[in-house]
């Protein structure tokens, strides 16, 4: 297996909930 995809899959979702948490506080 190769994991280059997950790794990106992973700092997609670690953006995704920064930018939830950014949205969050406002």
């Amino acid at each position: 297996m190769d994991n280059g995809i997950h790794d990106q899959m992973e700092d997609l979702m670690d953006g995704w909930i920064y930018f939830l948490i950014s949205l969050k506080n406002g």
